[in-house]
């Protein structure tokens, strides 16, 4: 079950809701502006999206975008930041 937490969107700031799943290492964001997305555990441990200004974050954001097949949710690894 997810947790359904409201944060504030990691990628852009706005109102989001954290809906991980408990068996997923990172997180699942669900984001009226950014859509729904995974962060990899990885960069969600180190806070390496925190370390990115806002535009930079959305870059990472589109870069996992245009990477993921068609209906299925992008996640933001290493490769993208």
């Amino acid at each position: 079950m997810a947790n359904l937490k409201p944060i504030s969107c990691p990628v852009c700031g706005a109102e989001a809701q954290d809906i991980t799943v408990a068996r997923f290492d990172g997180r699942t964001i669900r984001c009226d502006f950014c859509g729904d997305y995974e962060v990899s555990g990885p960069v969600f441990k180190a806070g390496l999206l925190d370390k990115l200004d806002r535009q930079r974050r959305l870059d990472a954001l589109e870069r996992a975008k245009s990477s993921t097949p068609s209906g299925k949710r992008p996640m933001i690894t290493r490769h993208d930041l």
